[in-house]
Parts: C-alpha cells; sequence; structure tokens
C-alpha cells in the first residue's frame, strides 16, 4: 500500500511542478502540502528524506522569494523529484524533460552525520557571490595584474578547508590541486584556460551537490588535468648568465676587484654616476609601491634598472656587482610571473638591495679614489644573496619588525620610534624645507640622509596597518533580510507617497491657511522623500556583477573566433535597481556578441586599416539627469548603414521612396529577424538579438541611441530610469483630460510663434525649432479629445525623444512635475500601447502614463506614408 501511495503523491508532485509558475504561490503552497504526505509515506528511508529535505528547502526558497532563479530552480525540482523516484523505485513522470535516468547519472551524495543540513545550505547560498569574485580575479591574473594571485590564493584556500569541513572531499581536493597548481606553473593563457573551466566545474558541482548528487565529472578527473603538464611558456625575460657571488651559505665578506684596463676604467666613471641615477628612481618607484601597491608598469621598470646595472657590471667585470643585480633581477622576475607579490618583507628586500648597490658603489669609488685594484666588501652582502635567492625559490621572507602605532599617527611620529629613531630634530628640520617645497616629509628625509628609503616604506607600512586595523573595527553591522519583504516595504512607500500627495494638494486644507498645518505638511513631505529615498537604496546593488560575467563572455568569443580582443569596464560601482540589473544581463550579452563578433574586425584586417591589432570594447556605466547609462562601445568597423537599407529594401520593411535619416536607418536593427550578417555564426548572425534587446529595454521603460562612425567603431547607448517602481514625470492637461509624461523623455517645452510651423506633403504638421525639423502631434487627435486647444501658437508644445528621433506634442498646459508610483494597465483597456502604465494623481484620480516610443514609431510612420503618398501623386 505505502509504495502506491508514495508513486501516486510523485507522480502528483511532478504534475504540479511541470504547469506550475514561480508567481503562482497557491500552486506551490499546494505542492508543499503533497510533500508533506510524501515525507511521511517514506519516513524510513533515510537517503530519500535527505533528497525530500533539499527538495522542501529549494520549494521553500522559491515560495518565500529567495530564490534568485526561480524558473531554474523549479527545473532543479524537477531532477530532484526524479532521483526520489529513482530511489524508490518508481518511474519518473513521461513528461518531464529530466525524468531519465541513465546509467551515467551521476551516484547519490550523502553528508557526513556530523553536518547539519542547514549547514550545508548556508555555505551553498553563500558560494555563488564568491565564484563570481574568483572569475574576475582569474581573468586579473590573465592581464598582468599582480595583486590578484595572492587573493586568488586565499580564496581558493578557504574553499579548501570549509569544503572539507563539511565534507565535500572531492571539492577539497580540487581546490588543494589548483594550489599545487600556482605553486609549480607559471601563468599563461593555458593556465588561465584550466583554472576557468575548474571554475565552471565547481559551479555545476554546486548544482549537484544540492541535488545530493556527486559532481560529473569526477574530481579525479579535474585533479588529473591540472596536474597534467602545461607547455612550456614563453620566457618572460632572458637572462644572461653571471658570474656567480661568493657562496651565500656563510657571511664573509665579498672581494671588490677593479678592471685594469684604462678604458674601462674611464667607463667605471660614467657607470658610478649613472647607477646613482637608477638607484634613486627605484627607491622613488619602490615607495610609489608601497603607498600606491604594485602594478606591472612599475614592477617592470624595476626589472629593467636592475637588468641593466647587471649588463653593465657584467661587461666592466664587476662581479659582485653583477651577481647582487642578478639575483634581485631573478626574483623580481618572478615577481612579473605573479609568483610572488611584491609587498611587505618582499619590498623590504629589494630595498635591501638598493641599499647594497651604493654600498659597493661607494667603496668601488673609494677604492679608485686610493689607487686599490680591489677591496672586501660588505661582510652581510653574501646574507642578502642567500635572502633573495631564498625568496626566488618559493620561501617566505622574514617578517620584518615595525613598531605599535596608533591610528593617525603621522609619519614623523613613526619614525621617531624605534626601531628607526630618527633624530627628532632632523624631522623638525625637514618639516621646515616641506613648507618651502611642497614635498612630502619622506622625500626631505631621504634627500638629507636622515633616513632611508626601507625606514621611511616601512613607516608608510605601519601607518596604513594602523588605518586598517581602525576601519576593521569600524565595519557596518549588516542583517539579511527576506527580498520579499523589502519588496512589500517597497510597495507600501509607494502607497505613502501617493497618500502624502493627496493630503498635501487637498483642496479643503489648502483653504485653512493655518502656518502649523503648513508647517505640519512640510515636515510629512520631507519625512515621506526621504523614507522614499532611503527604501529605494535598499534596493540598490552596483552592476559590477553583471559586468564582470562580461568580462568572461569577451575573452571566450575571441579566443572561439580568433580574435584579438580588450574588455575595458568603467564605472562599475554604479548603482541601479536590483530588479534592473538582472533584467540588462540579457540585453547586454546580445550586444558584447554583435561587437566581438560583426564590430571588430580580425586581426589582419585591423592591421590594414592601420588600426591596433588588439580591438577594443568598452562597457560603462554612469548617471546622467537623474538616469542610469550604459553604455557598449567598440573601435570596430561601424554599422553599414548602405547594407542595412539594402537588406531593409529586400525584406520590404521599407520602401525605395523613404526619406530616412541616419538614426532611422540604425534602428532598423532593431526590427525581429533582421540581419546584416553574410554567415550565420556559432555566436551571432541569425538576426534574434537586437530585437530582444528592444523589447527588454521597452520593458524597462527605457530607450537606446546608436552613435556610428564608419571606420572607427560603434556606441550603443541605453537610458534607464533609475527605478521600475517610481518615475518623475510632468502632469500635464489636454482638454478635460490628464496625462503623465516621464521626464526622462522630455527635452523642452515651448509656446510657438507661427513662423515655426509648416505642412508638408499637404498633411503632415511639423515644427522648426532652432533649424531642426521635427512632426508635431496633437495630442488631442490621438485620444480624440474635442474640446482641447486646437491653434499651436494657443498651446503649449512639450519636445520629446525617442529612440534618437525627436518630436512635439501640443498640450493644453503643463500643471506640475511630481514622482509617482506605477501601476500596470488592467487587460480591459484594450489596445493601449500608446500608454506604459497609470498612477494615482493627488486628486486621486488615475493618470495614464504617456508611451513615447509608440508615439515617435506612429509619427515616423506616418510621416512615410505622407511621403510615399506625395510622390506617387506627382509621379
Amino acid at each position: 500500500m505505502q509504495v502506491k501511495t508514495s508513486g501516486s503523491l510523485i507522480d502528483h508532485l511532478g504534475s504540479i511542478l511541470l504547469t506550475a509558475d514561480p508567481s503562482d504561490i497557491p500552486t506551490l503552497g499546494e505542492a508543499l502540502g503533497a510533500l508533506d504526505q510524501l515525507e511521511a509515506d517514506l519516513s524510513g528511508n533515510r537517503p530519500i528524506q535527505s533528497l525530500l529535505q533539499n527538495f522542501r528547502a529549494l520549494l521553500n526558497s522559491i515560495i518565500l522569494g529567495e530564490s534568485a532563479a526561480p524558473a531554474e530552480d523549479l527545473n532543479r525540482l524537477l531532477e530532484i523529484l526524479t532521483a526520489i523516484q529513482t530511489a524508490a523505485g518508481k518511474n519518473p513522470p513521461v513528461d518531464s524533460p529530466k525524468a531519465t535516468v541513465s546509467p551515467s547519472t551521476p551516484q547519490e551524495f550523502a553528508l557526513p552525520e556530523w553536518v547539519e543540513e542547514k549547514t550545508f545550505l548556508d555555505f551553498m547560498k553563500s558560494q555563488k557571490l564568491n565564484l563570481e569574485e574568483i572569475e574576475g580575479l582569474i581573468l586579473s591574473l590573465e592581464q598582468g595584474d599582480a595583486e590578484p594571485i595572492a587573493e586568488f590564493r586565499r580564496r581558493m584556500h578557504t574553499l579548501k578547508g570549509e569544503a572539507g569541513v563539511i565534507g565535500l572531499d572531492d571539492l577539497a581536493s580540487v581546490c588543494h590541486a589548483v594550489e599545487d597548481l600556482l605553486a609549480e606553473s607559471p601563468l599563461s593563457a593555458e593556465i588561465i584556460d584550466r583554472l576557468l573551466q575548474t571554475k565552471d566545474w565547481i559551479s555545476k558541482s554546486f548544482d549537484n551537490y544540492l541535488q545530493f548528487r556527486q559532481p560529473e565529472p569526477p574530481a579525479a578527473t579535474i585533479v588529473a588535468r591540472l596536474k597534467s603538464t602545461p607547455p612550456e611558456p614563453e620566457p618572460a625575460a632572458i637572462i644572461p648568465p653571471a658570474t656567480a657571488p661568493a657562496d651565500s651559505s656563510d657571511n664573509s665578506p665579498v672581494e671588490l676587484t677593479l678592471p685594469e684596463d684604462s678604458e674601462n676604467l674611464a667607463m667605471l666613471g660614467e657607470f658610478l654616476a649613472e647607477s646613482e641615477d637608477g638607484l634613486s628612481q627605484a627607491d622613488q618607484t619602490l615607495l610609489r609601491i608601497e603607498s600606491d601597491g604594485p602594478d606591472p608598469e612599475k614592477i617592470n621598470l624595476l626589472f629593467r634598472i636592475f637588468h641593466s646595472l647587471k649588463g653593465v657590471a657584467g661587461f666592466l667585470g664587476l662581479h659582485a656587482v653583477e651577481g647582487l643585480a642578478h639575483k634581485t633581477e631573478t626574483m623580481l622576475n618572478k615577481v612579473r610571473q605573479s609568483e610572488i607579490t611584491l609587498e611587505n618583507e618582499v619590498l623590504d628586500l629589494v630595498f635591501d638591495a638598493t641599499a647594497m648597490m651604493r654600498e659597493l658603489m661607494r667603496l668601488i669609488k673609494a677604492c679608485l679614489q686610493e689607487c686599490k685594484s680591489c677591496v672586501l666588501g660588505p661582510e652581510d652582502y653574501s646574507l642578502l644573496i642567500g635572502k633573495l635567492e631564498t625568496v626566488a625559490e618559493g620561501s617566505a621572507a622574514a617578517p620584518a619588525i615595525l613598531p605599535a602605532a596608533e591610528p593617525g599617527s603621522r609619519i614623523g611620529e613613526i619614525l621617531r620610534q624605534e626601531p628607526f629613531a630618527v633624530a627628532p630634530e632632523a624631522i623638525e628640520a625637514a618639516l621646515e624645507r616641506q613648507q618651502e617645497t611642497g614635498n612630502k616629509l619622506g622625500e626631505e628625509l631621504i634627500a638629507e640622509g636622515a633616513a632611508t628609503p626601507k625606514q621611511v616604506a616601512q613607516a608608510l607600512r605601519t601607518q596604513n596597518q594602523a588605518e586598517a586595523t581602525a576601519k576593521t573595527g569600524k565595519l557596518r553591522e549588516t542583517i539579511k533580510v527576506d527580498i520579499e519583504r523589502v519588496e512589500n516595504l517597497m510597495e507600501m512607500v509607494g502607497e505613502l507617497v501617493i497618500v502624502e500627495s493627496m493630503v498635501v494638494h487637498d483642496p479643503d486644507l489648502r483653504d485653512l491657511r493655518s502656518e502649523r498645518i503648513t508647517k505640519h505638511l512640510s515636515q510629512l513631505t520631507k519625512i515621506t522623500k526621504d523614507l522614499q529615498t532611503i527604501t529605494m537604496s535598499m534596493r540598490m546593488v552596483p552592476v559590477r556583477d553583471v559586468f564582470q560575467k562580461m568580462a568572461r563572455l569577451v575573452r571566450d568569443l575571441s579566443r572561439k573566433n580568433g580574435k584579438n580582443v580588450a574588455l575595458e569596464l568603467r564605472g562599475e560601482a554604479t548603482e541601479m535597481d536590483r530588479s534592473m540589473v538582472e533584467k540588462i544581463s540579457d540585453p547586454l550579452v546580445h550586444m558584447i556578441r554583435n561587437a566581438v563578433d560583426h564590430g571588430l574586425e580580425s586581426v589582419v584586417e585591423r592591421q590594414a586599416a592601420g588600426k591596433d591589432p588588439q580591438g577594443r570594447v568598452v562597457l560603462a556605466a554612469y548617471h546622467e539627469g537623474g538616469n542610469i547609462v550604459i553604455e557598449i562601445g567598440d573601435d570596430g568597423r561601424g554599422l553599414n548603414k548602405e547594407a542595412i537599407l539594402q537588406k531593409a529594401l529586400k525584406q520590404g520593411l521599407v520602401r525605395a521612396g523613404d526619406n530616412l535619416a541616419d538614426h532611422d536607418i540604425y534602428n532598423l536593427i532593431f526590427l525581429p529577424g533582421f540581419s546584416t550578417a553574410q554567415q550565420v555564426t556559432a555566436i551571432s548572425g541569425r538576426g534574434v538579438g537586437m530585437d530582444v534587446v528592444k523589447r527588454n529595454l521597452e520593458a524597462m521603460r527605457g530607450r537606446i541611441n546608436i552613435v556610428s562612425t564608419p571606420g572607427r567603431g560603434t556606441t550603443f547607448k541605453m537610458i534607464l530610469p533609475l527605478t521600475l517602481a517610481i518615475i518623475d514625470g510632468m502632469l500635464i492637461t489636454c482638454g478635460p483630460e490628464e496625462y503623465i509624461i516621464p521626464t526622462l523623455s522630455i527635452i523642452e517645452s515651448i509656446q510657438p510663434s507661427r513662423d515655426m510651423l509648416s505642412t508638408l506633403y499637404g498633411r503632415m504638421e511639423f515644427i522648426n525649432l532652432r533649424d531642426s525639423i521635427m512632426p508635431l502631434v496633437r495630442v488631442s487627435d490621438l485620444f480624440h479629445i474635442g474640446a482641447a486647444k486646437k491653434d499651436p501658437t494657443e498651446a503649449l508644445i512639450v519636445i520629446v525623444e525617442s529612440m534618437d528621433r525627436r518630436l512635439g506634442l501640443m498640450i493644453d498646459d503643463v500643471l506640475t512635475q511630481q514622482q509617482v508610483v506605477i501601476k500596470n494597465l488592467a487587460s480591459s483597456m484594450g489596445d493601449s500601447k500608446y500608454f506604459s502604465g497609470a498612477a494615482i494623481l493627488s486628486d486621486g484620480r488615475v493618470g495614464l502614463i504617456l508611451n513615447i516610443d509608440e508615439i515617435g514609431r506612429m509619427a515616423a510612420e506616418k510621416r512615410r506614408g505622407a511621403s510615399r503618398e506625395y510622390q506617387t501623386t506627382w509621379n
């Protein structure tokens, strides 16, 4: 009896999930009731209970609005149900797309007894953002940045430890193999590919773990792939052999021998003078690295300085100088290859190398003055050589002992302490000189010899550590809140905005003429606006995550089609509404694909055109006029107007007599199925992308403009509102009716003179504004309003912009500008394409929001129709 009951419950659950919508809470609640019965029916089956518990957690996350991707999670529920059926010995529902269980289905995964399921699920929830950041770090490694390698190693080490704690041994073994790969192999494109593939495997493994299945392919396959010997990378620098210095195992003084040849002796004097300039430049670069962090340009400069010192010293036979420069250069080469991070103790070693190099130069100069052929060098020379070798081989340098400092301590105060012990009078004198020169205190102390560059760098490090400690103690506390609660709060604040507007503009209150009531109403308005601002900020998130996904997309596309493409991200910290960040992902993917596949030329074509072989795609976000602007630009071939127009003529989208401006031609690419690609590729070319972009933007009440220059590239500019819930609007009247025009679309409003108006083709009205001719649309004619003003010179014209075209809307008057809460239109309104929504006005009436895009399209089509009719009449 139990088998029959559980089987029917599973089938019932499957039928619910196959027809359910993520927003259909009653239906999902019915699934929850069936799950309760199924758990009771299969209570004695422990492996199935684990699957049922995971099923319940995922279903609850959809019902409570905690799921980031509800539709995908519904499919995951079907997969888990399939596993439950298999474990219970039932046949999966025949309609389920995930119901076929093949022999290759991953084996079951069970949590160790000591791991609580809540701990496991909390770990899983925290990994989505972590994986996105890990992918960003991997891509940064390929760009030659030195800093991300240490952070990436820390992330993998932490993930390995956490995976081991909750019993994900396979995941821990893969993380360990990644650590080994980073330790044993220099970074190359092939290694980056392996790291990205491993990150993808980890992401899919998390999906499997949530369904209590083992990862596929098995972890052993990934570990073997990571441990396979990579191709030999191109050497970062060719380092000529140098004569080995004295044995670094002891601390015996090194012997300095001068050249005997007179010509070389003359060159030696020049070398001593030039080397001082190089060492000073090295110290200044090291100080900038201590302050601002390392970057490839600074690291390469240091490498070149020591490489030059080594070459000249070798030619002159100064083997001790050559050996020190060679060992320092070798360590810096490891830094260039991202095997070592140039910070803290490693940075101190380079300071030690410049100080030792100066001491060697001083001894050589003294030897020349005393006419000696050789002299003993510093006793700690061999010790320094040993430290450089140790760090270059991958071992950690001994940590420096730095003084403690309070947050806000000045450099001079730190330098007075041990172990620096810079004389107070020297600091005072340097401070006085600083008033005249404007230099930094450290620079003045170094110039006067009162402090060494290493001491100044360590003082800066002490100061930064004190500030970092202070900031750590001031981290803001946060709490996790269900997104559904934030949505409810946003909705209630929207209702409050409506009620506040109704109260403030109530004519009964206005007639009271009470200062006290006026003051209270002003305070109510201020508090309501502040509350609205704070609530909206709770929904604002940076676009960084979605932008960084595009970095991976560009890399994959460029490698797939053999192009050399660099992606430049700007304004990643720009914030926009959370729901909009999710919705711009698909449009960005389509436009990035088109930019790489169609916009950018091949390397050969770019070289023939005199361009940089590496193409460039720029993805930028910024605020402009209360809106969010996202730009996608490339430096490719630009849009081909002639090809677009010919294709449109062939498809019957335009007629031969149509008079189209450039922006009208460009906007043809947004029509469904339109494509000028010569062939369909695996990336794009089917003509199903740009119309999706346009539909998604219209759903967000946004618009897109195109600027293209042949041979120089194309830029798409998406202009979006800050939020989908509330917009700024201009309340206008036309006869007895009131409408709202989004201020996002408004350019200006004017009262025209008679000479600004004209009629073309015998039927179309136009307005000439500063030599720009644009269609005039009478809102009264559009909506059949008889009691509106008929004479344009007595009315107002609101100039609006849509899809890079401008037109004038003729209205009676402008009442006010206000923020309104957008409500969707009921389906009973029928054909309402000229309206994008509705809002409750301050007097309680409903105001319709004009859809400027549709009105603009209507005007453009009417203009083309009038042009064709006119030409037919005269021909």
